[in-house]
């Protein structure tokens, strides 16, 4: 080994002096690397995500993105975790019981409804062919909904569940089964509603326009995420009201629910989370509605999943 006496060489003053300077020198090196270290983690969180991937430690780097953009219509999509949540409800209608446990595999999903914009995207690409919107109608609908820029950010209506499909597979993307919206909607403490277990008002665009009074501020639709107190516990938005969401799955009973309905079959798919139309009953994330397939409405619009990638 080298230099092992090294200072047992050297007299007092002198080993005194050059502890000192080489304290300095650590000291100083121990800042700078501090400093470096504090820079580095300004760009990139513990995880190696980049700044918009928050909340993540060093032992989480097996865990997806907390976000993602879409590569075709760049709408963000937040990650569901895997787990069990409790799904359906003993109390509400009959096709909402009984409550019970499933497990869930990890999904992204488009934090927003597809938008009237988003949507015309698709329609100028050869895939969006035949999936055009019927044109608006009723007294709330204006005519120019879908041709006055002024709606861009407003969800895209009179839609089919073919032509929502349509849309997803153009976007590679999928819709959402029922078990998976209902999971975005009300996460692992099964709410009542996505904030909470209380209706409120304000949180979201619901059918206060057949009533004496106007608390949401709209008349038909809402642009997209005009709620934000109304968001799931995932960050979802407009996940009651606004738009009912084609889902993919046919109108079923629950495990354990014997009631009989005509409907129940693989006629008619389901549709999540009331509209501006519904009043609060039709707004709980366990509500339920049908829709045969191949129908539009001005109330029905959809939102987007795709798989852990």
């Amino acid at each position: 080994m080298k230099n092992r006496n090294f200072f047992a060489r050297k007299n007092i003053a002198d080993s005194l002096f050059s502890l000192g300077i080489i304290g300095l020198f650590m000291l100083g090196g121990w800042f700078a690397t501090a400093y470096l270290i504090g820079i580095v983690r300004q760009s990139f969180n513990y995880a190696g995500q980049p700044p918009a991937i928050v909340g993540l430690r060093d032992a989480d780097v097996s865990l997806p993105q907390a976000t993602l953009i879409s590569e075709k219509d760049r709408a963000e999509m937040i990650f569901i975790p895997a787990g069990k949540f409790r799904m359906g409800t003993n109390g509400g209608y009959a096709d909402e019981k009984p409550e019970h446990e499933l497990f869930i595999e990890g999904f992204y999903i488009y934090k927003y409804e597809v938008t009237v914009g988003q949507y015309r995207k698709f329609l100028e690409d050869p895939a969006g062919k035949g999936h055009e919107p019927d044109p608006p109608y009723g007294q709330y609908m204006p005519s120019d909904y879908f041709t006055n820029p002024k709606y861009e950010n407003y969800p895209v209506i009179n839609v089919s569940f073919e032509d929502a499909t349509a849309y997803c597979r153009w976007a590679r993307t999928r819709l959402p089964t029922e078990a998976e919206w209902e999971k975005a909607a009300r996460g692992i403490e099964g709410l009542t509603y996505p904030w909470g277990a209380a209706w409120d008002e304000k949180k979201a665009n619901w059918d206060d326009e057949s009533l004496e009074f106007q608390s949401d501020g709209f008349r038909f639709t809402a642009p997209v995420g005009s709620f934000p107190a109304g968001a799931s516990p995932y960050g979802l938005l407009d996940m009651a009201g606004n738009v009912w969401e084609w889902v993919d799955s046919w109108y079923q009973p629950y495990p354990g629910n014997d009631t009989r309905d005509a409907d129940y079959g693989r006629a008619y798919k389901v549709v999540r989370g009331g509209s501006w139309l519904r009043y609060p009953t039709g707004l709980t994330t366990t509500a339920r509605d049908t829709c045969a397939p191949n129908l539009r409405y001005d109330s029905i619009g959809f939102r987007c999943v795709a798989d852990r990638r």
